[in-house]
């Protein structure tokens, strides 16, 4: 499925609205310039930029919530 730039932009709001939050920035210890693309986030060291990026990806992609969730914990079990 061909994916426009303004589709890819609704993504990346969605995933900076998640990733900008002052709270969590503290908790996980990244910086905003981690999370300035999807595809950027997704290759973060920080398990949870990447978790997230991973569920917004998943989102995007369509999958189901247990697609996401296996995806999701496959992805923690590596990086942790």
């Amino acid at each position: 499925m061909a994916r426009n730039k303004r589709y890819n932009e609704n993504y990346n709001k969605i995933l900076e609205a998640v990733l900008l939050d002052e709270k969590l920035m503290e908790y996980a210890q990244y910086e905003p310039s981690e999370i300035s693309s999807l595809e950027y986030a997704l290759g973060s060291k920080n398990a949870i930029v990447s978790a997230v990026a991973t569920i917004v990806e998943g989102l995007s992609e369509e999958m189901s919530e247990k697609e996401i969730y296996n995806t999701v914990n496959d992805l923690l079990k590596k990086k942790l």
